[in-house]
């Protein structure tokens, strides 16, 4: 007797996690549909939006040939939305995208060739800007292009807007944590990632094409988060944040002397600015972590 085929399902499991982008999403499924690899699979979580990204999401899946799931999360938060998309995903690789970017058709094909060339279980893609015509946005790409840089190398965190796992490695330290945390989500995972024994290339053979935020205050706010959370997350991983504090201190005490070598004249009382924002958090949730007080708001 002939035995059933096995299900084999596909490569790659795409998963974006979508929170009230109904304006731009389309731009993004277009892109991610559009790609020039077959054996991968589409999903969208809707993590409890308020606007039409239901009505958007079912219109592309109806009219996808791809595997296209959607699913519905209530507003838990990007990483807990991530796993709840790789709960339903198939596929040997999970690739995680941000909602507001777009990807060149060469995307998951190439990520997966890096990635198997390299022999990681991770690899962080590049990530270009949508514009740098506003400040904030042309700030903060340049921030991120310090922290990747332009050449290949090993990174100890890799930002979850463009990165491939195996989906062995995501699962055997449990995804993202479930804890609804406010940023730095995909820094937390990577210490567990790594700790786990897994690798962490960046290879910017292909590119996302990322719109980053562009208006002061709402940059500012995410700055200081940002800040907060390392303290707390660094508590968490290493028992002490201390040293983590103390570099961050003397890091925004000397940034006037170093930002002129990062950013141009144009941007260096924003980014001075930017960065006082996040040292000063830092510091200040140094300060309610010794005083037994709550690092991050409830």
């Amino acid at each position: 007797m002939v035995g059933a085929i096995p299900d084999i399902g596909p490569k790659v499991s795409v998963v974006v996690a979508t929170y009230n982008r109904a304006d731009i999403l389309a731009e993004n499924i277009e892109s991610v549909l559009n790609q020039d690899f077959d054996s991968y699979e589409v999903i969208y979580v809707d993590d409890g939006s308020t606007d039409d990204t239901a009505d958007v999401l079912a219109e592309w899946s109806g009219r996808s040939s791809l595997s296209f799931q959607v699913v519905l999360t209530e507003n838990i938060g990007p990483g807990p939305a991530r796993n709840a998309g790789v709960a339903v995903a198939r596929g040997e690789y999970v690739l995680f995208l941000d909602d507001d970017a777009t990807v060149p058709r060469e995307w998951v094909r190439t990520m997966v060739e890096r990635c198997e060339a390299h022999g990681c279980d991770v690899l962080c893609g590049g990530i270009d800007a949508y514009s740098i015509e506003e400040p904030v946005a042309h700030y903060l790409h340049l921030r991120m292009q310090t922290t990747l840089g332009s050449a290949v190398k090993e990174l100890k965190a890799a930002p979850s807007g463009n990165v491939l796992i195996r989906r062995s490695a995501f699962t055997d330290v449990g995804g993202f944590s479930e804890e609804r945390l406010p940023a730095a989500e995909d820094w937390e995972l990577s210490f567990r990632l790594r700790e786990a024994g897994a690798r962490i290339m960046y290879d910017p053979a292909v590119a996302i094409v990322h719109r980053y935020q562009s208006e002061v205050e709402p940059a500012l706010r995410r700055m200081r988060t940002a800040g907060a959370v390392g303290v707390y997350l660094a508590k968490r991983m290493h028992g002490s944040p201390f040293l983590y504090t103390l570099y961050s201190s003397v890091r925004c005490e000397f940034s006037p002397f170093w930002i002129p070598f990062y950013y141009p004249p144009s941007l260096y009382l924003l980014a001075w600015r930017m960065e006082a924002a996040f040292g000063m958090a830092r510091f200040g949730a140094w300060v309610r972590l010794v005083r037994g007080k709550p690092v991050l708001d409830s």
